[in-house]
């Protein structure tokens, strides 16, 4: 797919029937559900695709156990049909993992209630394809996760729920189907004012990011899908005077932070933070364990969000008091990301943990602002059913389009007939490959095949291989390194985070790009920038080696 092909299109071939801004993973499954209706989409996001909200989440897709205790059912039963379609139509990126929950003395569960829970998961995933929960006595969970503290463990139980382990990808897939079904999309084209008929949107003024030129983008129905920038898009796009309040607020925003560490559990655990009775997990990840998340109310800049000391020594004394021999003092790297909940002014005194994680579709044809619409709040798990709510607003709206069919559709690159096979790269590689672009793997096993430099590894503690980059930068609209490192392939989420090939990965896309000299130590640089928020926790070296 080419960026500036793209560009073209959304310049000369308007007016499209939607244009959706913000190409996190709701905006780009909102672009392609569109796109199966019939419709004519244009996506645009003003940094990379899902570099926000998605690449920062704790990677799980999974129905919400502590959502019970809401008694959020809807959400739950949502969130569990949502995770059997993506087992299902994307085996390659979204995997079943098993969790472990403990049941200590003194715990808020008891171990009744703990069965009651277990058991209406397993009733609310009615269709599953997963195993049901389990329950353990002392003696069978230390069996299963040694490193758990004995000390007043009374048993506990397991359940199935399933994970993503690049979501990065998972919205790639999203913006390739878009493609694929007509729609066109593009990276780093930011929406600078949106274009009006007295008080009806009739589209919006795009900005290259990369060029600096500016065109305009007509459709017939814009919609803001930007995340926790919702607010900040609305102030800036309606203002004052312009038959919007600027100040007017739709959305809570809460931090999460996760920390990387050595690896020590087999499994994902569930677990209870014993100062403030929060849930957080601990989850296997890439050779790794990723411990998180965090939630606390965020009013920063959303530009600069980052762990800060007190998220990471709340993490790691939590951490301690259930697994004490845990290595949590080695942090390879964190993330942070701002999850944007839908505010309920009805229903103040709320902990953060205790706000709601529905979505919501707000038509500003309420206010007196035909043609926009925005989508507030929603989970990762859930992202293809708030698509398909958009979707039928919009037909609704429109009138024309048909139905979704995303519930049925496979996505791009769900591997069809047997996996590649190159005795050149080695079992791990082929299978990283597969796992990370499905059906397309065989087009990046095919690069290699052409020229054995690009079949060299990209760094020494990871499969990755020179190929994909060249793949990312060539296909898939890959325009920096940090597209290339941390959203289209795992090479930023090694150890090191890719540090030790930087200068060869940047070389692979000059010559896709044509990039001089000058621009190479440009990308390294800017890539160094992105990462450091990630490494200031870093028992490593610094991004400076």
């Amino acid at each position: 797919m080419n960026r500036e092909t793209n560009l073209r299109t959304l310049a000369d071939e308007g007016p499209f029937d939607v244009l959706l801004i913000g190409g996190g993973i709701i905006g780009a499954g909102c672009a392609r559900d569109l796109t199966t209706r019939g419709l004519r989409v244009a996506l645009v996001e003003g940094r990379d695709f899902g570099h926000g909200t998605t690449a920062r989440s704790t990677r799980l897709i999974h129905g919400g156990l502590r959502y019970l205790e809401q008694r959020d059912f809807g959400l739950v039963r949502e969130s569990l049909r949502e995770r059997e379609l993506l087992l299902r139509n994307a085996p390659h990126l979204v995997h079943p993992l098993l969790f472990v929950t403990p049941l200590y003395t003194g715990g808020r569960h008891t171990r009744p209630l703990l069965k009651v829970g277990m058991t209406l998961y397993d009733v609310l995933s009615y269709d599953k394809s997963l195993p049901g929960h389990r329950t353990y006595d002392k003696k069978g969970l230390l069996n299963l996760e040694p490193g758990l503290s004995p000390e007043g463990l009374l048993g506990g139980a397991t359940y199935s729920d399933g994970q993503v382990e690049m979501p990065e990808r998972l919205c790639w897939e999203n913006v390739l189907a878009t493609a694929q079904g007509g729609g066109v999309a593009a990276n780093y084209a930011r929406v600078t004012q949106l274009l009006r008929e007295g008080n009806k949107v009739i589209g919006a003024e795009v900005r290259d990011e990369r060029s600096g030129a500016t065109f305009p983008v007509r459709a017939a129905l814009t919609v803001n899908t930007t995340g926790p920038w919702v607010d900040e898009a609305l102030e800036q796009l309606l203002g004052r005077g312009s038959g919007g309040d600027g100040k007017q607020r739709f959305l809570r925003r809460t931090k999460g932070v996760h920390l990387v560490v050595p690896k020590f559990t087999d499994n994902a655990v569930v677990l209870v933070a014993g100062s403030d009775g929060r849930v957080f997990f601990v989850v296997p990840w890439r050779g790794f364990s990723v411990v998180g998340t965090t939630d606390t109310d965020f009013q920063g800049d959303l530009n600069d969000v980052a762990a800060d000391a007190d998220d990471v020594s709340y993490l790691q004394a939590e951490t301690r008091r259930h697994f004490p021999r845990a290595d949590v003092d080695t942090v390879f790297y964190t993330w942070a990301g701002v999850r944007a909940l839908v505010l309920e002014r009805s229903r103040t005194g709320m902990t953060e943990s205790q706000v709601s994680r529905k979505d919501k579709i707000h038509d500003h044809a309420a206010d007196g602002i035909p043609g926009l619409v925005t989508v507030l709040g929603g989970k990762i798990t859930a992202y293809r059913a708030i698509s398909e709510q958009l979707g039928a607003l919009v037909v609704g709206i429109l009138g024309k389009g048909g139905p979704s069919r995303t519930a049925t559709t496979p996505y791009p690159g769900r591997p069809v007939g047997d996996p590649p096979h190159d005795s050149r790269l080695g079992d791990e590689v082929v299978h990283m490959l597969v796992h990370t672009h499905g059906s397309h793997a065989e087009a990046v096993l095919q690069l290699a095949a052409k020229d054995n430099d690009l079949a060299r590894p990209v760094t020494p503690d990871a499969p990755e291989i020179l190929a994909q980059v060249a793949y990312a930068a060539r296909e898939e609209m890959a325009v920096s390194l940090g597209d290339a490192l941390l959203r289209r392939t795992g090479v930023g989420f090694g150890p090191r985070q890719g540090l030790d090939g930087l200068e060869d990965a940047a070389r692979v896309m000059a010559a896709v790009h044509g990039w001089p000299e000058s621009r190479i130590a440009e990308e390294i640089t800017g890539y160094l920038r992105e990462i450091e928020p990630m490494r200031r926790f870093s028992s490593g070296a610094s991004v400076k080696d």
